[in-house]
């Protein structure tokens, strides 16, 4: 599983606060129902710190037009307004801190209000870990999916809601609220789309091409699994375990077969692959105990909860062009040669037979 770290907090402020010194130069996305001048005022420092910052909020009866216009005007918040059908609400409560690979997250239930960040008896789960996994990769699908269905705040919806605020005495519920919202023309969108955003399919391949040309290579095993993926995988971003095992004792049985080492050597030391009468089930759990943890750590695979299929990660299986996976097969390629110091053309001729082109 890869590096992540989840902790509780009922003080929410102080813990993002401390984003502060812990997570310098972080952009940040806030979604929450609520919003008060004095819960913005709260988040001073790091919202004029932070070199972007996203924000959806829901347009509630007691959300004023003046918090709209601090986040707006007196911060540079790109600031994003949801308007619900009626009888819901908009009610996310969600932080979130990126910077290339890495993301931090505040995730539970405190609005982004005073009560809810400071006086309130609230909790949350805060999350560190890589951007493109799980949870962060839900996350930052959710919050592009609101940003689509919500209307960017401007000098529009900030006339008709301080109109609005002014009638406020004649307004008896939040779903009169609403219909008001509605006779201005701000009603609810399509219903949400989830697309994952595009810098998160960028980090998942950046991490995978870090990957490819980086990892340590004591024997082959990191490669092939990537050429096997790239090969075999479908368009729900799975590939067998019992497929890519074949594929390993067909690379290893046509290396024997051409007169080559099978694989390196480590003086008695010997690889599961050197075995000629290495069984199906050996194969498999090789594979499970290296190379796929490498690939774990990184939040490139996963593993299926009936442990027969390899998982893409989706950000990167939606990122996967073919012109990608051709400059990913083409390293992977270069690299088992260097390895075995062998040349590139026997190692390209046994892939195809083994893998497949």
């Amino acid at each position: 599983m890869p590096d992540a770290t989840i902790i509780a907090v009922d003080n929410s402020l102080e813990a993002l606060l401390r984003t502060e010194v812990d997570f310098p130069g972080y952009s940040l996305d806030l979604c929450s129902g609520y919003v008060s001048t004095d819960g913005v005022l709260l988040l001073k420092r790091m919202l004029k710190k932070a070199p972007r910052v996203r924000a959806v909020i829901g347009l509630h009866l007691t959300n004023r037009a003046s918090a709209f216009q601090m986040l707006e005007y007196d911060y540079g918040v790109e600031l994003y307004v949801s308007i619900t059908r009626p009888y819901t609400l908009f009610h996310p409560k969600i932080y979130l801190g990126t910077l290339n690979a890495s993301a931090w997250a505040m995730v539970g239930s405190s609005n982004l209000t005073n009560s809810g960040l400071s006086t309130n008896v609230e909790q949350n789960l805060f999350v560190t870990g890589q951007r493109h996994t799980e949870p962060f990769l839900s996350i930052e699908t959710q919050i592009a999916a609101y940003i689509q269905q919500a209307y960017r705040f401007d000098a529009n919806i900030e006339k008709a809601l301080k109109e609005i605020e002014r009638q406020r005495h004649t307004i008896s519920s939040e779903v009169d609220y609403k219909k008001r919202l509605y006779a201005y023309g701000i009603q609810p969108k399509t219903a949400l789309t989830y697309t994952i955003p595009s810098e998160a399919r960028q980090v998942a391949i950046d991490t995978l091409f870090e990957f490819a040309e980086n990892t340590k290579l004591e024997y082959a095993y990191q490669m092939l699994l990537l050429l096997i993926m790239l090969n075999r995988v479908d368009e729900n971003g799975l590939f067998s375990l019992e497929e890519a095992a074949s594929c390993f004792a067909e690379f290893y049985r046509l290396r024997r077969e051409a007169g080559v080492a099978s694989e390196k050597s480590y003086k008695s030391k010997r690889a599961i692959v050197d075995n000629p009468h290495a069984n199906p089930s050996q194969m498999r759990q090789m594979l499970k105990m290296s190379p796929f943890p490498r690939f774990e750590r990184q939040g490139l695979l996963d593993m299926s909860e009936d442990g027969k299929h390899f998982v893409v990660n989706p950000a990167l299986l939606e990122a996967l062009t073919p012109s990608l996976i051709q400059q990913l097969r083409s390293l992977a390629t270069k690299r088992i040669a260097q390895h075995f110091g062998d040349d590139d053309a026997l190692i390209e001729a046994i892939i195809i037979k083994a893998i497949g082109q």
